[in-house]
């Protein structure tokens, strides 16, 4: 008998804290909808996926394409303080963002994907922030042999792009970016695995390369 009134106590208190935990949800819901024409869009899509996702378990929870986008960047704006705001928050894991940066495909020479996106960007941009510089760099990486599954082709051999390939082992990246003179703003436009550090006439064919792109595509 004891045992029928603990059970029964049990389930009320259950009960109680499922309805009272619904409640909650209900009224942060409204409160954010009502914030949301004084946040801007990234803030409360911020809020929204935080409260939607705080009632799950870690494994149930979900979250959209731009909420992840979102957590990229912050991720990649400072990793620490990413694994911060996820020990407060409910925010995906690296794994999971790791598994959106792998479905962006980035070969080799001049990528014609960020091209596309820059082109769409600048319409909306002043002629002061249109302005900025071509700058590249070169950096040691570790020689190592991958197939890629998705394009069928083993990467980690010297790879100059629409030049061409070698049977050589790259063990130098050289990178262009762009960089934004009145607006800080850094993108990368193209990449080359080399061997050893690049010749000097090597970066002279691709700095009339990469400005031959912007013509083309009207950036």
């Amino acid at each position: 008998m004891i045992w029928t009134r603990e059970s029964a106590l049990c389930k009320l208190r259950k009960k109680h804290r499922a309805k009272k935990l619904k409640d909650v949800f209900h009224w942060t819901v409204i409160l954010i909808q009502s914030l949301s024409s004084s946040l801007n869009v990234d803030t409360s899509r911020f809020l929204a996926s935080v409260v939607r996702n705080s009632k799950h378990e870690p494994k149930g929870r979900r979250w959209s394409y731009k909420e992840k986008v979102l957590a990229v960047s912050i991720l990649k704006r400072s990793p620490r303080s990413y694994a911060f705001l996820r020990s407060l928050f409910p925010l995906p894991s690296r794994r999971t963002l790791q598994s959106l940066l792998n479905a962006v495909q980035f070969r080799t020479g001049i990528n014609a994907h960020v091209f596309s996106i820059l082109k769409d960007t600048v319409q909306t941009m002043s002629v002061k922030d249109r302005m900025c510089c071509l700058m590249f760099d070169e950096m040691s990486i570790r020689e190592h042999l991958h197939f890629n599954q998705k394009i069928d082709c083993i990467e980690g051999f010297e790879d100059l792009g629409r030049h061409g390939r070698t049977s050589n082992i790259a063990n130098h990246a050289l990178v262009f970016m762009l960089r934004g003179l009145h607006k800080k703003r850094k993108q990368s436009v193209a990449l080359y695995l080399i061997r050893r550090t690049t010749k000097c006439e090597t970066p002279v064919i691709f700095l009339r390369e990469v400005p031959e792109a912007f013509k083309m595509q009207d950036c």
